[in-house]
């Protein structure tokens, strides 16, 4: 049964009763499986009978699975789809489903009634990230201390995020339960999340995730939810006594990990650095992100997989920093009007005797031929750094950039070495730490944090991000 209620990081299974939303009176015993990295999965000890047929076929998708489970709890399954399905010798059926999004506390008939006024979101490392100072502990005389536990919420920072319509506050919060001999306390960060109006999940999630990229550069670890409260409208649990519709939500995470000692001071940019500025610096995240978010995805990716490897890391690398200059700085040689005219007269000049397909082939070579190269992309990217910066880099960067293009080249097309290559997995160690840093040093730059500031933390923890 549930453990820790709403966690996402703790294995639970329950039972309960189970049916399609279009048949409330046709109910099926069946167990739930969570378990943290691996989707939701439901085995059911029979099957739905669906418009007929006594089995579903196994690529049945219903819109929702609607359940009781231990304790009253109503749960809604949502978007399962089919994984099994048995009959025994006996004539017995059993059917499974996964699925990547539960909803404990509330039956969802469609996807159109999943809406929610505002979601408290905890995450990894939102604590030390914050570095909020939780407890007090004043030593009295004679060996005694006093410890003293602030026990309310309180607001960290609000921030207005005006691109979304919405407005995020992060606060700091206490779990307390006690008895006459003993009491167990625990503080923990928190995101409120609350749009002007109501939204569905899905804009909650997109939300979620673009703040999980921003703080994964802070951070410089993977940052996951640990735990989703959302909240729907008002409901009467009384005469007189409002309360807001609560929804724990469970959603599949793929090989979520969470280190157990992370410090602030060993992060690229804790909150103490930027606290005064941090409104701004998250507004300009969110509108940023419609036209940079395949560099977020591509730059986080390979926080969230640190089983790539180091190749495919690389590759992934490169096309963040080549999109992050085509969406910042465009890059053309001339101005398209021109090119047309130099396009025309190249093609014109190709002899007649060419064959077809080579001259297409050449044709589509030229169309192409006014984009900058990926080597003259990078070269702008560095010289927009400061020499300092350029330093920590490499102490000779067009070597660097030689070498970057050289080995992209090479894995791209597997041909013949044009260049010095990256050769040794210790070496792609090293030049993946030194773009991941350029790459996380020009998105927070973007936002307007000074490179002064920062590159000496950033570059310090992508080549040592486990001190």
């Amino acid at each position: 049964m549930l453990k820790t209620e709403g966690s996402l990081f703790e294995e639970f299974q329950c039972k309960g009763m189970w049916w399609l939303p279009q048949k409330p009176d046709e109910r099926v015993p069946g167990t739930l499986f969570y378990k943290p990295g691996e989707a939701i999965r439901l085995e059911l000890s029979g099957a739905f009978r669906d418009f007929g047929s006594p089995i579903i076929s196994p690529l049945h998708r219903p819109g929702a699975i609607l359940g009781v489970i231990e304790g009253g709890k109503d749960c809604t399954l949502y978007e399962p789809i089919q994984s099994g399905s048995r009959r025994s010798r006996a004539g017995v059926s059993s059917s499974s489903f996964i699925s990547h999004q539960l909803y404990v506390g509330k039956h969802f008939q469609s996807k159109n009634d999943i809406r929610f006024t505002s979601m408290i979101v905890q995450m990894t490392y939102l604590d030390e990230w914050a570095g909020h100072e939780a407890l007090k502990v004043d030593s009295l005389d004679e060996g005694v201390c006093k410890i003293t536990v602030p026990y309310y919420s309180r607001s960290i920072f609000t921030v207005r995020v005006e691109s979304r319509n919405a407005s995020v506050s992060v606060r700091s919060n206490w779990g307390l339960s006690y008895s006459s001999v003993e009491a167990h306390c625990k503080h923990f960060v928190d995101i409120h999340i609350i749009p002007d109006d109501p939204q569905e999940n899905e804009w909650f999630d997109i939300f979620q995730r673009d703040y999980s990229d921003l703080l994964t550069l802070f951070i410089g670890n993977a940052v996951y939810p640990c735990n989703i409260t959302a909240f729907g409208g008002d409901v009467e649990i009384a005469p007189g006594r409002m309360t807001k519709e609560t929804v724990n939500v469970y959603t599949s995470q793929l090989n979520p990990r969470r280190r157990e000692r992370v410090s602030s001071h060993d992060m690229p940019v804790p909150l103490a650095a930027i606290k005064n500025d941090v409104g701004g610096f998250i507004e300009k995240w969110f509108a940023n992100s419609e036209k940079l978010k395949p560099v977020y995805t591509l730059l986080t990716a390979t926080y969230y997989n640190r089983q790539m490897y180091v190749e495919s890391e690389f590759l992934t690398l490169m096309q963040a920093i080549e999109t992050f200059h085509r969406r910042e700085l465009g890059g053309k040689y001339l101005a398209e009007s021109d090119y047309e005219e130099y396009y025309a007269e190249m093609v014109k000049a190709l002899p007649s005797s060419t064959p077809s397909d080579l001259k297409e082939r050449l044709k589509q070579y030229l169309r192409h031929g006014n984009e900058l190269s990926l080597r003259k992309r990078i070269v702008q990217l560095t010289d927009g750094l400061s020499a300092d910066t350029r330093k920590k880099i490499a102490e000779n960067i067009d070597e660097f950039v030689e070498k970057l293009v050289a080995t992209r080249n090479y894995l791209t097309h597997y041909e013949k070495q044009k260049g010095e290559v990256i050769k040794s997995i210790e070496e792609y160690f090293h030049m993946n730490a030194k773009l991941t840093a350029i790459l996380s040093l020009l998105l927070l730059k973007r936002i307007g944090l000074r490179e002064e500031e920062i590159a000496e933390r950033i570059f310090r923890h992508a080549f040592y991000p486990h001190i």
